[in-house]
Order: structure tokens, then sequence, then C-alpha cells
């Protein structure tokens, strides 16, 4: 048997009104299509921890979800278009994930929507059915 799969997609993020930009200005995101190492890689793992009385015994436990969005978004976006920001030292083009997390502080709603669309890509189960 033989598949057609895509292994990348974009994404147009509504960002700071991104999408009611014209279509030659809007920030447009290029990601990975999750495969099997990539999601067992990046998707979030639950940890157990326990307490412990005085004694050593067991008292209660609880499960931690934790995310690393910067792993995440690393592991999965290929490029950006069109996103700059200019300060005093002149105008950045911001093309990749290492140049979005050293940008300013106005796109962290920008890595918080592509933290939330890349997980949902990596909880996507593929349709069996076919």
């Amino acid at each position: 048997m033989n598949q057609l799969i895509e292994d990348k997609r974009t994404y147009v993020p509504f960002f700071n009104g991104n999408r009611d930009l014209p279509e030659g200005e809007q920030v447009v995101v290029t990601y990975r299509v999750p495969d099997i190492a990539l999601r067992r890689k990046l998707k979030p793992r639950p940890s157990l921890k326990f307490s412990y009385d005085a004694e050593g015994r067991v008292t209660g436990g609880e499960t931690e979800v934790s995310n690393d969005d910067q792993l995440m978004i690393a592991g999965m976006l290929l490029s950006i278009k069109h996103l700059s920001y200019e300060n005093s030292k002149g105008v950045h083009q911001i093309t990749n994930s290492k140049e979005l997390y050293q940008g300013p502080l106005e796109y962290e709603g920008l890595i918080t929507e592509l933290a939330e669309v890349f997980s949902k890509e990596l909880e996507k189960v593929a349709d069996e059915k076919n």
C-alpha cells in the first residue's frame, strides 16, 4: 500500500489582526507535519510526583504535564514569511524559531498561538479508515 502524505503545511496566524491584512502582507508560517519520531520527542508526557511523610511512606501524589513551547516550536517550525520589526538598530526580519524567540515581547502572543496550533497537530490521530 502506498499513501501520499504531506510533509509540511502552512498556517496564517490570527495574531495582531494578521488575517485582515492583504494576502501578500500576511504572516505565513510553514511547519513540519509531525512523524512518529517527532511526535514522541515533542508531545508532552505526564510526570508523577509523590509526597512522602517523615518516615518515607507515600502520602499522596499528583500528575504534572508540562509543555516546552520553545522545543515544540523549534522542532516544528520551518519558516516564517512577512514578519519583521524595527527598532533603533534597524529593521529585523524574523524567518525562523530562533529569531522569533529573540524578538520583542510583542511577539509573545504569536508564540502562544503557534504553540497551541502545533500542540493540536501533535495530538491528531491519523484517520485509519482509508
